[in-house]
């Protein structure tokens, strides 16, 4: 009896851990979105992405350092090596709907502690690669963007250029996701029309709008109406993924809608939708995003690992490195038959000296600029948020 408890205990702890753990990544997320400020043109990001490369920087850090990262990324207070088992927890279920993985770029004169290699590698499945950043700047960013292109299938190619190296760079630490899944009930192809589109701008363009009136659910208020549509799952297992499109009802209320944004406030609409009879209007579009994330990171409090008094002591043995930049690539493409999104996220550090028939549908109507949101749908992990503010051509 007492063992079961002990089993029945233990398996609630391990649970909890990852509930936890998938809360914070959350809360990242949506506090990462509001650091980017008032959208100006389409946004692309993957913060699970960023949070991933992150968390590799956290494992090597110490005292305030850590403390400051740890805080940041919201991640629960626990041992680096329940954290990185409840993170490679969380990578391997999500493996069955959407591809990560993880590496360490290491210059050939930097050997980072074996505390670090052991966590990271052995823990979390990263790889490990060298480069030589100071006589060879060109090849590393060559190999670093084609580890990036490889992981995410040839949509993230540029995530570094070769201003982002410096002779002074010892190590890039690398995440990756990419999706590509199927509508569980696509679009019709022949129902495509032009339609106009008025942009985030206030401009209208013409865009390839998909259309599908079906049953859906629908949650609706005097701002916002917000549907949801599954993603094919393989191997006729229960669809794990879903999207989740929030339109707001016009220019003025997309500013308080992106105001708002939080975890809460999407679970607030799950929670309060209803099925109804939809008439979904969708353009057929591709957005793409490359940015430096270091202002918003600094602006959630991530400060002193950009800093000459950076503690990263757990990762190099003289503890003489600091993040330099941190870069990130997104891309996400919806078409008639799936969608299609992939992100990359490379932190540069750099030794401190280098410091750098029915009732009538209800009408969904997405012809302005909108939020696309990918979750996990059984845990409700936030892995990308778009927001469609000027779509562009499908890509081939």
């Amino acid at each position: 009896m007492k063992k079961l408890l002990l089993c029945a205990l233990l398996s609630l702890s391990a649970l909890s851990a990852e509930e936890d753990y998938i809360a914070s990544q959350n809360a990242f997320t949506f506090t990462f979105v509001n650091a980017l400020g008032k959208p100006e043109s389409n946004i692309c990001v993957s913060p699970y992405n960023i949070a991933g490369a992150l968390e590799l920087a956290y494992f090597g850090a110490a005292n305030s350092t850590k403390a400051e990262i740890g805080s940041m990324l919201h991640l629960p207070m626990m041992s680096d090596t329940a954290l990185a088992d409840t993170i490679k927890k969380t990578d391997d279920y999500l493996g069955r709907s959407a591809t990560n993985a993880k590496a360490l770029a290491v210059d050939t004169s930097f050997l980072p502690t074996d505390y670090y290699l052991q966590l990271v590698k052995d823990k979390l499945g990263a790889e490990a690669f060298e480069v030589n950043f100071s006589k060879r700047p060109k090849e590393a960013c060559e190999s670093i963007n084609n580890w990036a292109s490889k992981n995410t299938q040839g949509r993230i190619t540029n995530l570094l250029e070769p201003s982002n190296i410096t002779s002074n760079t010892k190590l890039v630490l690398l995440s990756s996701i990419y999706i590509k899944a199927a509508w569980q009930q696509p679009f019709e192809v022949g129902l495509t029309q032009d339609a106009p589109f008025k942009t985030i701008s206030g401009d209208v363009k013409q865009v390839s709008m998909m259309q599908q009136t079906k049953n859906m659910r629908l949650y609706e208020n005097d701002d916002l109406q917000v549907v949801w549509r599954d993603l094919e799952q393989k191997n006729g297992e229960q669809a794990r993924l879903e999207v989740v499109i929030a339109v707001p009802k016009n220019g003025d209320s997309l500013q308080t809608v992106s105001k708002g944004l939080s975890n809460e406030l999407v679970k607030l609409w799950d929670k309060d939708s209803e099925e109804k009879y939809v008439q979904l209007f969708l353009p057929k579009c591709s957005i793409r995003t490359r940015v430096s994330v270091k202002a918003p990171l600094q602006s959630l409090g991530m400060v002193q690992a950009f800093t000459e008094s950076a503690d990263f002591s757990a990762l190099s043995p003289k503890n003489d490195l600091m993040v330099s930049d941190v870069l990130h690539s997104a891309f996400m493409q919806l078409n008639e038959s799936g969608i299609e999104a992939a992100a990359a996220t490379a932190v540069t550090m750099v030794t401190r000296s280098a410091l750098a028939p029915k009732e009538p549908p209800v009408v969904v109507r997405a012809d302005k600029p909108f939020y696309v949101f990918i979750r996990e749908k059984n845990k409700g992990l936030v892995l990308f948020v778009g927001l469609i503010g000027s779509p562009e051509k499908v890509e081939k």
